[in-house]
């Protein structure tokens, strides 16, 4: 390689360079006007737990050492099928109102678990940036009291705030009534599903206490069935395909 070329090489990797630290992607669970550099670096993070039911919204935020380009910009979020290749799930507009403004920041919901590729792009639609960001469900099986007639676990957010979402009491006829919920964010896949639960015998989940088959929808993406326990104490309660694949497990405790 001569030095004409090795110049020429060397100019494009220092312009590479700086145009990649010039512009960044932060994903951040929480965002302030006064926020810092270092403070998000210190929070952000490119995998996410979402509450499987209502989900949790994440900032999307796109940094620039150059003014950004008014009036707006897009962001576009791709997710990963199962295919493996990534496919249009959703864009938005932000808008650059100020002429100095460095900074684009998008406030997204995620109530689906995948991987995502999140594009930050200009008003001509080019894309500027983008960065991978995985979401994942705290669980996939969760606990709750009632269902209503949208199959949406009744007063779900007030009901567990403050709460331990697996600590349950007996009525007052000595038993626990509730619904065992299962969500997952693709076709559950099976037309047969197997309620599981044990109970701790204090050595373990040995006590087979029920084992309950139910017949769903392949296409069903969720399902809930109600049970009732009638002993404290804690169990691990799981759902399994017709395969004996496990769909969902967690655990929970009754007390008097």
């Amino acid at each position: 390689m001569n030095s004409k070329k090795v110049i020429v090489f060397v100019f494009f990797l220092f312009t590479w360079v700086e145009k990649s630290l010039a512009q960044q992607v932060f994903f951040c669970r929480n965002y302030h006007s006064e926020i810092t550099y270092n403070e998000l670096l210190s929070t952000h993070s490119n995998t996410f737990k979402i509450d499987p039911i209502k989900g949790d919204s994440i900032f999307l935020i796109f940094t620039s050492s150059q003014h950004i380009v008014k009036p707006k910009i897009y962001v576009f979020i791709d997710k990963k099928n199962a295919q493996g290749k990534f496919e249009e799930f959703d864009s938005q507009r932000i808008s650059i109102e100020e002429t100095e403004q460095k900074i684009a920041i998008h406030k997204y919901l995620f109530n689906k678990e995948g991987t995502y590729k999140i594009i930050f792009a200009n008003a001509e639609k080019k894309e500027i940036i983008s960065a991978m960001l995985n979401i994942n469900f705290e669980t996939n099986l969760i606990f709750c009291e009632q269902v209503d007639r949208s199959d949406y676990p009744v007063d779900y957010e007030s009901f567990y705030k403050g709460k331990n979402k697996n600590l349950f009491k007996l009525n007052e006829n000595a038993q626990t009534d509730l619904y065992v919920y299962l969500k997952l964010s693709k076709p559950i896949g099976s037309k047969e599903v197997f309620l599981e639960i044990y109970q701790h015998d204090g050595k373990g989940y040995n006590h087979l206490v029920g084992n309950t088959r139910f017949s769903i929808n392949p296409a069903w993406e969720y399902t809930y069935f109600k049970t009732k326990l009638g002993k404290i104490g804690k169990y691990r309660v799981r759902i399994k395909d017709d395969k004996g694949k496990i769909l969902g497990m967690n655990y929970l405790e009754i007390i008097d």
